[in-house]
């Protein structure tokens, strides 16, 4: 008998790793049908006789221990209606300038002073010296005073673990325990601190924990989201 050749060879190595797949995938599909995976599937309700065995779905192992009941159960703490309106009221949702250049991102960058990297708690925010700088949301002011690095700082607790806080100020327009209501003007900008220039450090921090305020600065107190947190 001739020896096959090499092509032939490699004709059948295909076949068989074929005759593979398709054994692979019949095991598969047995397993979704006895585990009834199929039946939530849009296949199932087409009528059509496909199933997919291993639909998206994802998520960290946790042990059942058969003892829950309800889908409460497994995770009880909620999110009330009227806890997301007052989160929504306290945070505060527009630019506190009203004119202004983004000169620095929150989140990593080079410092301006040392060109070394660092990480940016807030937003820089370019303005003329002397530009008013408004709060967007009520709240009382914790904080009124030079504070190292930023200068002079405005810090206002909005509730709900909420604060704001602006630095470099030139000069601040409230005292500390002082009630401001939104739109009230806190100070004005300058480059008092660690400046390299007239702007705004403007800082949103939640739980004490800094967050990128870039999404807040094109809200406006007047948008559906913030009026439906009103209107309830």
């Amino acid at each position: 008998m001739r020896p096959a050749s090499a092509r032939h060879q490699r004709r059948s190595r295909g076949r068989v790793r074929s005759l593979i797949a398709v054994l692979a995938v019949a095991v598969l599909c047995g397993a979704g049908a006895k585990h009834g995976w199929a039946e939530d599937s849009d296949a199932a309700t087409t009528g059509r006789d496909i199933i997919i065995p291993f639909p998206a779905q994802g998520g960290p192992f946790v042990a059942f221990d058969g003892g829950l009941q309800r889908d409460e159960e497994w995770f009880p703490v909620m999110f009330p209606a009227d806890v997301v309106r007052r989160l929504l009221r306290a945070l505060p949702m527009g630019a506190p300038l009203d004119g202004f250049e983004i000169s620095s991102m929150f989140g990593g960058r080079l410092d301006p002073v040392s060109r070394k990297p660092a990480i940016h708690a807030g937003i820089d925010l370019k303005a003329r010296r002397g530009t008013p700088v408004r709060v967007r949301s009520k709240g009382v002011v914790v904080f009124a005073g030079w504070q190292g690095g930023y200068g002079r700082l405005v810090e206002i607790d909005h509730g709900m673990g909420v604060r704001s806080l602006y630095g470099h100020l030139a000069k601040i327009t409230v005292r500390k325990g002082q009630t401001v209501k939104e739109s009230q003007v806190v100070g004005r900008v300058g480059s008092s601190g660690r400046s390299t220039g007239p702007h705004l450090h403007y800082e949103i921090r939640i739980n004490g924990i800094p967050r990128n305020p870039l999404a807040l600065l094109s809200l406006e107190a007047s948008s559906p989201i913030a009026a439906s947190a009103d209107a309830n």
